[in-house]
């Protein structure tokens, strides 16, 4: 299922759009190569039409004895600041890791923690003379205090004041 107009089954998806030519609910598989579409003249069947699309292009796929294309195969290209990009080359040496593995423990962190929450969460313990609950920060009190007070507010700033090891 999914949020709004997006569905997801089966690790494909697609975002439900009203054709208003052809007074039809219509959608096509996103992110990947091959072009699956299908439509639906009322909102009860399109999940079901969506199903069969999927599952209809899996047992194409079998019967020709090829590979599905898959929606995410976990590689895209960024490109970022050189400046960014020369500081993240010397965290991964510094910390013996791979440029990639910083990439994606940033992201995977940014995701699951949600940065500006956090850092609401810590000037809220901070203004209480809360403990500090503990993260991989080593960091005191104090030098919370002195990086949030140079932070401007809002979510922008939050996520740089969070990727600070």
């Amino acid at each position: 299922m999914g949020k709004g107009n997006i569905l997801s089954y089966k690790g494909y998806y697609t975002k439900i759009v009203y054709d208003s030519e052809i007074g039809m609910l219509t959608g096509v598989i996103e992110d990947i190569n091959d072009l699956i579409y299908f439509e639906s003249n009322n909102t009860d069947s399109i999940m079901d039409k969506f199903h069969e699309a999927v599952d209809d292009y899996l047992e194409f796929c079998k019967e020709k004895n090829i590979e599905p294309d898959k929606a995410y195969k976990g590689t895209f290209n960024v490109r970022i600041d050189s400046e960014l990009h020369k500081k993240l080359s010397q965290y991964a040496f510094v910390n013996e890791k791979s440029l990639n593995a910083v990439v994606e423990e940033s992201i995977r962190y940014f995701i699951n923690y949600k940065p500006y929450e956090l850092v609401e969460q810590i000037k809220t313990s901070i203004n209480n003379s809360l403990p500090l609950f503990s993260l991989d920060y080593k960091m005191s009190t104090q030098d919370w205090k002195t990086l949030l007070s140079e932070q401007k507010e809002g979510p922008g700033s939050a996520s740089q004041t969070c990727f600070i090891h």
